[in-house]
């Protein structure tokens, strides 16, 4: 549903530098994929399991759209990953190459007037969301009732449950359009963090950054992602970048696109904890999530394995001498379906409120 990134920053390789002039510690041999596996998938259960996060990924293609122009920034990855390499994701990409000159960089009020103060909440007659008249929502913005939803269909299971709510506050400022986001569980908060828009006549970027708790328990995500969406004639690029910290792991994850409506891309995933790094560089149909795979796989920044095959069936293959486990592959190999997940579903699932502004 939503988005991901590129290059290491200057600090990250110096860190690096400096890690491989340790000397022996930081070897190849000192790196358990399984052990960092783990660190992954802990994070990535933090999202997959929250309740309310997911209502809010599958319910916001419902939410009301407040910004102009009406297919706006935020919703490009939405339309992006529904219609990836179609003829209608190609109407779209020049359609809103045509609206980049109507880029603003000068930042207006997010919401009419008339809403806002109001909670919306979903009416089961219209399948849709209308202004309710429950108290709470904030008087600079709104707030949006979530319910079970029903991954098939995308709504509310009946009868209508509320689970929790989503408040949306306008924060921007002379320099940049920012809306505040709050996400509760019944009445305890989960998740907490800013969606700001910085646009300009042929780019412009979307970065979101706070953190997201366990509705259960006390897993909790850090998070700074972004994405720079690029327009160039009939063609919008998307560098998007994913950083997350949880129980003592370092996650980065950047998706780098040349067209934003097709599926080919190259996704690097690099997880650390302590003195233990590897990453994944993989190439091919990331978007469609189908065809043949390349790439490789660095423990604390030396090369030990080459990735082919297929997104169906990839394959891990040690090289200058390093040999794996299967379960140092299979360990590997979920590395990579937890890249994706971050890079696709979960980008997508915080920047979805943006779709309601921007």
């Amino acid at each position: 549903m939503f988005a991901l990134k590129r290059l290491m920053p200057a600090a990250s390789f110096a860190l690096l530098l400096t890690l491989a002039a340790c000397g022996d510690s930081l070897s190849p041999a000192d790196v358990d994929p399984v052990a960092l596996q783990s660190s992954m998938s802990d994070a990535a259960g933090t999202f997959a399991q929250n309740a309310v996060f997911q209502s809010v990924t599958m319910l916001s293609p419902h939410f009301p759209r407040y910004g102009a122009p009406a297919l706006g920034l935020a919703g490009l990855t939405l339309q992006r990953l529904q219609h990836p390499g179609t003829a209608e994701s190609q109407q779209a990409a020049r359609r809103i190459a045509q609206l980049a000159a109507s880029f603003s960089a000068n930042p207006q009020a997010l919401f009419p007037a008339d809403v806002l103060g109001k909670t919306l909440v979903w009416d089961a007659n219209t399948n849709a969301y209308v202004v309710g008249n429950a108290p709470g929502a904030p008087a600079t913005g709104i707030r949006i009732l979530l319910y079970f939803t029903n991954a098939a269909t995308g709504m509310p299971f009946l009868p209508i449950t509320p689970i929790g709510s989503l408040d949306l506050t306008d924060k921007s400022t002379p320099q940049a359009n920012r809306l505040g986001v709050t996400l509760a569980f019944g009445q305890t908060t989960v998740s907490a963090y800013d969606i700001t828009v910085v646009s300009g006549t042929t780019s412009a970027t979307v970065t979101a950054k706070g953190y997201l708790a366990a509705v259960a328990g006390p897993e909790r995500i850090d998070f700074g992602l972004s994405d720079l969406i690029a327009v160039s004639g009939q063609t919008l690029s998307l560098t998007s970048t994913n950083d997350l910290t949880s129980s003592g792991a370092a996650i980065h994850v950047v998706l780098t696109q040349a067209d934003i409506f097709l599926g080919a891309g190259t996704i690097v995933a690099r997880i650390s904890r302590g003195n233990a790094t590897a990453e994944l560089t993989v190439t091919g149909d990331l978007g469609n999530r189908t065809g043949p795979l390349s790439g490789g796989v660095k423990f604390n920044n030396t090369t030990v394995a080459t990735i082919g095959g297929t997104f169906e069936n990839p394959a891990i293959t040690g090289s200058g001498g390093h040999t794996f486990t299967a379960a140092q592959i299979d360990a590997l190999l979920q590395i990579f379906g937890s890249a994706i997940d971050f890079a696709f579903d979960f980008s997508t699932g915080v920047l979805s409120p943006g779709t309601i502004v921007f």
